[in-house]
């Protein structure tokens, strides 16, 4: 917001700080300030100030100077305002909903004839503020809202359809011509103002066109409400329009300042413009929040700021700012003032009085106290797959946590993306759901610059709805390789690679699926003691060829993607490990190969061979797999070695025989298996 300064000086007696002391005070206690000088025109000289979202008070030059205030030891000028009574009959005004406007008021003014010219000192001021100048009535209105920070607006009486207004939420698809010319097409959002027949205004953002005032009115309604910030800032961002009335109201403005914003407003055009004063005002007062108290112990300032405060000096500069002070030993309970709903606990308090010694002054102090903490156990276990990752050659990526939908998105996957309403672009149109988009996509980016030799991988949270408004985020970690000698097996060894470092190979199963973005027949899913812990496989050629955005040529990605929480869950429910003395019998290892149906799975083959041999199994390892004519068509010959142990006595050959004989019969029944 632009100050003029000679307005903020009538504001409060500082004629013995200079312009740059002024933007030096404001600014050693939090506030950005950027002095703007006018050599030729000194009176136009400004305050360029920067307001954050949670100081909607520093909006005008009355919150400014009641700033300077409490910084300079400066009472501000008292603002005299002549009062008028409220008279519920004064105007007809139906609020239908008082959470969007918890308070409405509103003053019919008469006697709006050939108006005059707008003051020069009015013109000078909302100029250099950065403000046209509109006419007497317009110009007035947002003099108070620059002076107060209430935003007001008048609208012509004869023009409102049934003399009635009307504060209600738009109706879907209605439609609203307002001030700047547009007609907008509305939401059930959108609070506006109403008539008995159309909508007259955009409450809290613009007024309506057909309510404007013009050279032929004669009567006035003026508004002076009190709306809520988030209903504000929902319709104003869902219509794309921004005014200096809405950037205040999505900051909070004073809900005890309508009616004195209105006072004085109609004081200005009783003098300025010759209007008839109103003998009563309409004020609908519902829904305000109620006052908070506070409580800053001294101790807790001291021990925040490092530095120890004076207690006269706090409550002086809280009773500067406008709160009632009331002390209690070395205790300061604090009622805060109306303007700052930002004011909710001690350590605000503690702010604010930190900020008005002078942040310059405050020492400079290590933190006290023992700092013994330790990471949480899910970033333990983070860590300990990143260092195993790390360790097997796998560099780690950081993508983007919103993107577009993906390859690897299945109906499933999109029923319950999270998507963005208001998506800056379709690249950031959703939360995303995997990992894999993101890894390929870096992937994409290193083969496009020559590098050709790529295994990634990333650990971090994907994002899903299971149900209707309810939200779900677990971590995942993935993986996704690209190179020479890079297929299948490569993402099937990392995989194994980690859980085997978990301690949960023993348990795993692979299951061969059908999944989007994944190479038909290349692609599994891990089970481990029949839980899915996710999935691993080869990417569709022509999705990775789009993804990568490569013209030609084919390019094989071999990747997986994890469920971090359920190994991290399963892991931990594994027992302590023990020591276990080495095995005092020798192992006995025999090879089988027999012919299979090509449609049948390894996992299968091995499942049966662990099952028929029982507790003397102990590994079942792949050898080769052979197919051609010599097999037949549609057939491949798998061989396997069988690795058993007794942990009683050495097996004899009869024993071992008794074991295959038991295997081949169970390879033949089970899964029509023949032997060489």
């Amino acid at each position: 917001m632009r100050v003029p300064i000679s307005w903020l000086r009538a504001h409060i007696p500082a004629d013995n700080l200079s312009d740059d002391d002024l933007a030096w005070r404001l600014t050693m206690a939090g506030l950005e300030v950027e002095q703007i000088i006018c050599p030729n025109e000194p009176e136009l000289a400004c305050l360029d100030t920067k307001v954050t979202p949670n100081r909607g008070d520093l909006l005008s030059i009355a919150g400014v100077a009641r700033e300077l205030g409490a910084i300079a030891d400066l009472d501000p000028v008292p603002q005299v305002v002549t009062r008028i009574p409220v008279d519920m009959s004064a105007y007809p005004v139906s609020v239908e909903s008082a959470v969007g406007c918890p308070r409405y008021c509103a003053a019919v003014i008469n006697g709006v004839g050939k108006l005059p010219a707008t003051p020069a000192f009015m013109v000078e001021r909302l100029e250099a503020a950065g403000l046209r100048s509109l006419g007497i009535i317009v110009d007035i209105t947002n003099y108070v809202m620059l002076e107060l920070g209430q935003p007001l607006h008048a609208y012509d009486a004869d023009r409102i359809g049934g003399r009635e207004i009307i504060v209600r939420y738009a109706a879907k698809g209605e439609r609203a011509r307002t001030l700047d010319g547009v007609e907008r097409v509305l939401t059930p959002e959108v609070l506006v103002i109403a008539d008995k027949d159309d909508v007259i205004g955009l409450a809290g953002v613009m007024g309506g066109e057909t309510s404007e005032v013009t050279e032929s009115t004669t009567s006035i309604v003026l508004e002076s409400a009190h709306f809520d910030q988030g209903v504000i800032r929902r319709g104003a961002k869902s219509l794309g329009l921004s005014t200096e009335a809405s950037y205040r109201f999505e900051r909070v403005v004073d809900p005890e300042l309508p009616p004195v914003a209105m006072a004085r407003a109609i004081d200005l055009l009783v003098e300025y413009a010759s209007v008839e004063r109103p003998r009563s005002i309409v004020d609908s007062n519902t829904g305000l929040r109620p006052v908070p108290t506070l409580s800053m112990r001294m101790s807790r300032a001291k021990d925040v700021l490092g530095v120890s405060l004076p207690k006269a000096f706090v409550a002086d500069k809280l009773r500067r700012l406008g709160f009632g002070v009331v002390s209690d030993g070395e205790t300061v309970h604090a009622t805060v003032p109306s303007w700052r709903a930002d004011l909710s606990r001690e350590i605000d308090l503690v702010e604010e009085v930190g900020r008005l010694w002078g942040y310059d002054r405050l020492p400079e102090t290590l933190p006290a106290g023992s700092l013994r903490g330790a990471d949480s156990p899910s970033g333990s276990f983070e860590r300990h797959l990143r260092s195993m990752l790390t360790g097997v050659g796998l560099t780690e990526c950081f993508s983007h946590t919103l993107g577009a939908v993906s390859a690897f998105d299945d109906s499933e996957a999109l029923a319950h993306r999270i998507t963005v309403r208001s998506a800056l672009s379709s690249d950031l149109s959703g939360l995303r759901t995997s990992l894999l988009p993101g890894l390929i996509g870096a992937i994409g980016l290193n083969l496009r610059n020559k590098q050709h030799d790529i295994r990634l991988f990333e650990i971090g949270k994907v994002f899903d709805t299971p149900n209707p408004g309810e939200y779900r985020e677990h971590r995942s970690v993935s993986a996704a390789l690209c190179g020479e000698a890079i297929d299948y097996f490569s993402a099937k060894g990392v995989a194994e690679a980690i859980l085997s470092d978990l301690g949960l190979l023993h348990g795993i199963t692979w299951k061969a699926v059908a999944r989007g973005g994944y190479h038909p027949g290349r692609c599994a899913e891990i089970l481990v003691d029949g839980r899915c812990v996710g999935m691993v496989g080869e990417t569709d050629p022509d999705i990775a060829r789009q993804s990568l955005d490569l013209q030609q040529g084919l390019v094989r990605i071999a990747c997986l993607e994890l469920d971090a929480d359920v190994l991290a869950d399963l892991s931990r429910a594994l027992p302590v490990p023990r020591y276990a003395e080495p095995p005092r019998f020798p192992s006995v290892v025999r090879d089988i190969a027999m012919v299979y149906g090509d449609n049948v799975p390894y996992q299968d083959i091995s499942d049966c061979i662990v099952r028929s041999a029982g507790d003397l199994a102990k590994t079942v390892s792949l050898l080769s797999v052979f197919t051609g004519d010599r097999i037949g068509e549609g057939k491949k010959s798998v061989a396997l070695r069988l690795v058993m142990r007794s942990p009683e006595r050495t097996l004899t050959d009869a024993d071992v025989d008794t074991v295959m004989d038991g295997v081949r019969s169970a390879l033949e029944t089970q899964l029509n298996a023949v032997g060489r």
